[in-house]
């Protein structure tokens, strides 16, 4: 009776627990959000870089329209040429700006893609922008807005 006694006494044995999922350290969760974070940044800041060609765009376009009104037709020009250094500026770097004459030409030919400036009306931002009696603006400033319009490099 002793092996009757024994297993009556005997516990029931315990099914183990069912495994679940291993927890998420928080080291790898932290280091998703800071990803995701660093993602969205460099996405705005890449939008935000574009900016700059937008106003640039706009400024021209202003230009364009300003120079249809009766004024000084040279202080748009000259406006204009600033503009052009700025843009020279943020899309080729400091040297690009610091350029003159055919050469200067011919980085803004570059920079907007076409011969505007080497071959055409825009040859008034070389050395024709300093002359006593400048060209009208009008076409000018129109030819270079529909160029701006159209691409500004980088």
């Amino acid at each position: 009776m002793e092996t009757e006694e024994l297993l009556e006494r005997m516990r029931d044995l315990a099914a183990p627990p069912i495994p679940t999922a291993a927890p998420v350290p928080w080291g790898f969760l932290l280091l998703a959000v800071l990803a995701l974070a660093a993602l969205g940044l460099l996405l705005a800041l890449r939008l935000r870089a574009r900016d700059w060609r937008r106003e640039a765009r706009a400024r021209f376009a202003a230009l364009a329209a300003q120079s249809e009104r009766p004024g000084d037709p040279s202080e748009a020009l000259t406006e204009a040429a600033r503009l052009l250094r700025r843009v020279a500026l943020r899309s080729a770097g400091p040297e690009a700006a610091k350029l003159t004459g055919e050469a200067w030409l011919k980085r803004l030919d570059e920079i907007f893609g076409a011969d505007f400036f080497t071959a055409g009306a825009g040859r008034v931002f070389g050395a024709e922008l300093y002359a006593a009696d400048p060209p009208p603006a009008g076409p000018i400033l129109a030819g270079l807005a529909k160029l701006a319009q159209g691409r500004i490099a980088r």
